[in-house]
């Protein structure tokens, strides 16, 4: 029953191997090197599923050794855990290489919708990245834009002085101007070139960012105004930046354009009342910028543009361009400037949203760059190293989750990074082992589910700032780590200079970032399991039953457990280093060599053979193989168990089995086996004998069993069946059953419940015995009995009192007539007489023979005692 249970488990285990190789084939997309493992294991299952049947069909009789089906269920159990640990890994894999995917594809949809044109350039000022914007703008394809110096294409876009301009960048300057293009098949364009110079960690020129902003527009107007002074004041009116005339030396305004509302947050009366009012609404970054530009200005000095930040009296901040173009007098002395005030801090904020864009991408590849190699453990303080400076943070930390003894979820603070004059609170003793009820269980369910918190320490609750204000803590920004579903833990960011929230581009970067570190904490514990794996490997290899060698390609051993050296009697050191041709014995060799072939083309080989142990004894053995990596190369596994016992058993079970069929064939009672859903597993040739139905039959349509059984008799025959489904074992029924010929016989039934050790139903076993003739004797004898009833029950009866007479025993009848005895009893029964003398009589009648009449009665007393004594 142990080896049926075992088999059982087996079969299970090895389904799941198979569907576990399916799965593999389907995460690797290589369905026919999986597929042909998939087919291995699917002929193992189908092996143990006969051998689980034929051990189920014996009876189990005689037991089988459960020994060899433990070490099958071991290796099954093994093959199963080292698919489910490659699908583990390569459904990490996928899903890594699925993360990089989509941050690039949010990188290029970010430089494909922008507004403006981008123009990337690398070291050799080579063009590396354009979008459809800037190629566009320059009406070139983008094939002829990327890999291109940008020098021999600054014809096309009319810059003569590009040289210079390069060369400022390669110093670290930044530069804006204004250019023509023109060629091609589209009319000329006038734009606005930003470039800014990126620097690498050492401060050498890496490349240039531009930004191509289409002004035609602008200009057009401006030469409009120009072509046509009627039309100056409307134009003026209608645009939305902020025209202007300030006289000189004196800096008042004689003209501002009523847009000036929309742009500088000021009526134009305002600044037409207060001219010194530009000069309150400088923000104080740019307040000694300005200064200097002012003091320019009056001197007479006009810059073509400058660009400066105001705070608008709504408190806004703007970014503004200011277009200059100075007016002379007749001896050309500048007496006023005309200019154009124009609010960029769309672009500006673009601008800087690129530049955070660019270095969080930078941030996030340093650190996928930092975590993508194989380590044994993640450098957490080294990742924060290169998240801190480019969030912005004033502090960056990662907390790591634990369950505490109550079963509660606890995080401590793992490693952290601080700015210049923060305080570090790694060693603070709050944060460690910290239950997150502590300051707020619906945060927990927030991380939990994989969503962010970002907030304001002032928007919290009560009990949230209590926990945050003493850290000195104004924002917080904390990111789960989620692997596999699970919170494992956190990357938190701390605002200690002011209340600023983060921005949703901030969250969307660090969350990059944060799910490249869930992904190294996910890889570190696979690699973790998959050593504890190979350890666990390692032990099964050592404790397993059956004997592992382990050959190279030229059929040597080169590693061996210890079942092996048990079982062909040779040390550990003996055996490695041994060819097949000292294990194998000779007339099965052959067999070797098709395991080496089988193993290089297909990878898997099974076999039965007889194999030599070092004194020279054979012994049955059957063999699987597969091929395997050992220590970095290709060689062949061999799983060898030794058969002799199974298969002596194996006979011995034939041998049973042959006796028991002949007994149950040769028997007159029809004997049978009903599996769970009523079909016969068994059914004997009497079957034939008793109801006329051949087994065919019987196996072809099973409601036979139910059919036969007499109309009248059916309900008690089913209920019988169930006592014995739920009793297991009731006593037999008498009952009828309806032959093939259309007869009517009497059978008696025995039936049982089958059930195995685990009392899992496995059907009805039961006979039926033909009892028609002693029915019908026992049906004649109690015809004859009720016929004997009935006679006796005319029998005519004498009762009452029955008045004699005293002398000569005549009786009176009802009439007062005396009648002899004899003729009175005659007359009222059916009673005859026949005379004879008492001894009594004789001896008074007949003295002389009362003596003889008294021996003779001596005689026979005495036989009869004689019999009495023999017989007992």
């Amino acid at each position: 029953m142990a080896a049926l249970i075992l088999s059982s488990i087996t079969i299970l285990v090895q389904i799941a191997a198979l569907g576990l190789a399916l799965r593999l084939g389907r995460i690797t997309g290589k369905w026919l090197a999986w597929a042909a493992i998939a087919s291995a294991v699917l002929l193992m299952t189908a092996l143990h599923g006969l051998s689980l049947y034929n051990m189920v069909a014996a009876g189990l009789t005689p037991a089988p050794n459960p020994l060899p089906h433990v070490a099958t269920l071991l290796v099954s159990a093994l093959l199963t855990l080292g698919l489910a640990v490659l699908g583990t890994f390569f459904q990490a894999f996928n899903r890594a290489q699925q993360g990089l995917r989509k941050s690039q594809e949010r990188l290029d949809n970010v430089r494909r919708t922008a507004e403006e044109g981008i123009w990337i350039l690398n070291a050799d000022d080579r063009t590396v990245y354009a979008n459809e914007q800037a190629a566009h703008l320059v009406d070139l394809p983008l094939e002829q834009l990327v890999g291109q110096p940008a020098i021999e294409t600054a014809h096309l876009v009319g810059m003569s002085d590009a040289t210079e301009r390069l060369a400022r960048l390669h110093e670290g300057y930044s530069d804006q101007f204004e250019t023509r293009l023109h060629g091609g098949t589209s009319n000329e364009k006038c734009i606005l070139v930003s470039a800014s110079p990126m620097m690498d960690e050492q401060g050498r020129y890496a490349g240039t960012v531009a930004m191509f902003t289409d002004i035609a527009e602008c200009k057009r107007a401006e030469e409009a105004l120009r072509a046509s002074e009627a039309h100056y004041r409307t134009m003026i009116e209608r645009l939305r930046e902020t025209v202007y005339r300030m006289s000189l030396p004196d800096g008042r305004y004689e003209y501002v354009s009523p847009s000036a509302l929309d742009t500088l947050g000021v009526a134009a009366d305002e600044l037409l009342d207060k001219p010194l009012l530009i000069h309150e609404l400088i923000h104080p970054d740019c307040a000694e910028d300005f200064a200097r530009m002012w003091k320019r200005l009056l001197a007479g000095e006009v810059p073509a543009t400058y660009e400066y930040k105001i705070i608008d009296p709504a408190g806004h901040e703007r970014w503004i361009i200011q277009s200059n173009a100075p007016v002379h007098d007749r001896d050309g002395n500048p007496v006023a400037i005309e200019g154009i005030c124009r609010d960029i801090t769309e672009r500006k904020e673009a601008e800087e949203a690129l530049r955070r864009r660019e270095r969080y991408l930078t941030t996030v590849d340093r650190v996928a760059r930092m975590l993508l190699p194989s380590l044994p453990e993640i450098p957490y303080e080294n990742v924060l190293e290169i998240i801190g400076p480019a969030s912005g943070a004033s502090r960056v930390y990662v907390f790591l989750n634990s369950r505490g003894p109550d079963g509660n979820l606890r995080t401590s603070e793992r490693a952290e990074w601080c700015a210049p004059g923060i305080t570090a609170q790694i060693r603070n003793p709050r944060l460690q082992n910290l239950e997150f009820a502590e300051f707020s269980r619906h945060r927990l369910e927030t991380l939990s589910r994989g969503e962010a918190i970002s907030s304001c320490v002032a928007d919290l609750s009560p009990d949230e700032q209590a926990f945050f204000v003493p850290l000195g803590i104004k924002a917080i920004l904390l990111l789960p780590l989620i692997v596999d579903n699970e919170f494992v833990g956190l990357v938190g960011f701390d605002n200690c200079v002011d209340e600023r929230p983060w921005q949703p581009i901030e969250v969307e970067f660090l969350s990059a970032a944060a799910a490249d570190l869930a992904h190294a904490v996910k890889r570190c514990r696979a690699e973790e399991a998959l050593r504890a794996s190979e350890e666990q490997h390692r032990q099964l290899f050592e404790a397993a039953t059956d004997a592992f060698l382990i050959f190279d390609l030229n059929g040597k051993v080169a590693a061996a457990n210890r079942a092996a050296c048990n079982m062909y009697g040779y040390s550990r050191n003996e055996l490695v280093g041994l060819t097949g041709q000292r294990i194998i014995h000779a007339d099965h060799y052959h067999k070797f060599e098709s395991f080496k072939e089988q193993l290089r083309t297909t990878g898997r080989f099974f076999a039965e053979s007889v194999d030599v142990r070092k004194g020279g004894t054979a012994f049955d053995v059957e063999v699987h193989g597969t091929a395997i990596s050992y220590a970095g190369q290709p060689h062949l596994l061999a799983v060898v168990r030794d058969v002799t016992r199974r298969k002596r058993t194996a006979a011995a079970l034939r041998e049973s089995e042959e006796r028991y069929r002949m007994i149950a064939e040769f028997a007159s009672d029809c004997v049978y086996w009903r599996a769970p859903d009523g079909k016969p597993v068994y059914i004997s040739s009497g079957c034939v004998e008793n109801t006329g139905y051949t087994v065919e039959e019987f196996v072809a349509l099973p409601e036979l069993f139910v059919s036969i059984v007499h109309p009248a008799d059916r309900a008690l025959w089913e209920e019988h069946e169930n006592d014995a489904l739920n009793d297991g074992a009731p006593e037999p029924l008498e009952f009828r059953i309806i032959t093939k010929l259309g007869q009517t016989r009497w059978v008696s039934h025995a039936c049982r419940a089958i059930r195995d050790a685990s009392n899992q139903f496995r059907g009805v076993r039961g006979s039926y015995r033909d009892i028609t003739e002693r029915k019908e004797a026992e049906q004649e004898r109690e015809r004859l009995i009720s016929e004997l009833k009935t006679a006796l029950a005319k029998v005519k009866t004498l009762s009452g009192l029955l008045p004699i007479c005293a002398s000569c025993k005549k009786i009176r009848d009802d009439k007062g007539y005396w009648e002899q005895i004899e003729d009175y009893i005659r007359q009222r029964s059916e009673a005859e007489f026949s005379h004879g003398i008492c001894p009594d009589c004789v001896r008074k009648l007949y003295p002389d023979l009362a003596d003889h009449v008294e021996r003779e009665r001596k005689k026979r007393e005495d036989r009869q005692e004689g019999r009495g004594r023999s017989s007992s």
